[in-house]
């Protein structure tokens, strides 16, 4: 579980808290046993801390970002275009002028 205080300037605990916090404003303090991750602006508690990490899912959360089919097609293209222009100014090879 996750408890997200994105107002809180302070916030004291009184007894085991067992979750995750994000409070980026916030002063944690309190004299308790700590399950869990917190991220703070900051923390002073006097009892013990264990890092359990949320092991949960986030509804709404992309997972997996896959490329734009536009993107992939104008990188293509723009490959295609750079190894023509390649082969072209291999096959015609140095140009020399003549004054005439």
């Amino acid at each position: 579980m996750i408890f997200h205080f994105d107002d809180a300037t302070f916030i004291s605990l009184g007894g085991q808290f067992t979750a995750s916090m994000l409070a980026l404003f916030a002063v944690v303090t309190g004299n308790s046993s700590i399950d869990g991750t917190i991220i703070a602006a900051q923390i002073a508690d006097n009892g013990e801390v264990h890092n359990a990490e949320f092991t949960g899912g986030l509804r709404g959360v992309l997972t997996a970002v896959t490329p734009e089919p536009v993107g992939v097609l104008l990188m293509g293209s723009g490959m295609i275009c750079v190894a023509g222009r390649m082969m072209w100014k291999r096959r015609i090879g140095p140009v020399t002028r003549i004054n005439a």
